[in-house]
């Protein structure tokens, strides 16, 4: 396989991930006999298969509980333990913007090490309704960055608590 083929859908992951002011830079590719594989920071979780026959996006299968919410129709568990999407085309993979943002959200925490409740930031964060620390190592870390993710915000003027 060659990289042209798969150039679009590579290009549409990093923009997926710069769209969202996350570090398309923790991107890195692999061009296999087979696949196309994609990581998020050193850690393998994506392939892309763009055959005559089949053509599809996969991710292992421990990320099973990171897409469940998400609610996608058409995945298939394969013996190898990677969950199949069918793909249409290649242009497909910039429709798939919710799944790849979950899937980088895993690898960043799961390259973070230790893990703490919040920073000094954290009133700053609320009212921007996302972590402004993500630059740094230990903000991979933050629990609650999750909390921002999901909508769940704390203090500040964007409070879920305010008016209560």
């Amino acid at each position: 396989m060659e990289l042209k083929q798969y150039e679009p859908a590579l290009y549409a992951i990093k923009n997926i991930i710069s769209d969202q002011n996350k570090e398309a830079s923790k991107i890195s590719h692999k061009i296999t006999k087979a696949y196309l594989s994609i990581s998020f920071f050193d850690m393998k979780c994506m392939r892309i298969h763009w055959g005559s026959k089949a053509k599809f996006l996969s991710i292992p299968s421990y990320l099973k509980d990171t897409i469940k919410p998400l609610n996608f129709e058409g995945f298939s568990t394969q013996k190898n333990g990677w969950i199949r999407l069918p793909i249409q085309d290649i242009d497909d993979v910039s429709f798939l913007g919710v799944l790849i943002n979950a899937v980088y959200n895993y690898c960043y925490e799961k390259a973070a090490g230790e893990l703490i409740g919040c920073c000094h930031s954290y009133v700053a964060c609320s009212d921007a309704k996302s972590c402004i620390q993500e630059d740094k190592p230990w903000a991979k870390g933050c629990y609650y960055r999750k909390n921002l993710i999901n909508g769940k915000i704390f203090y500040g003027k964007n409070s879920i608590l305010a008016g209560r």
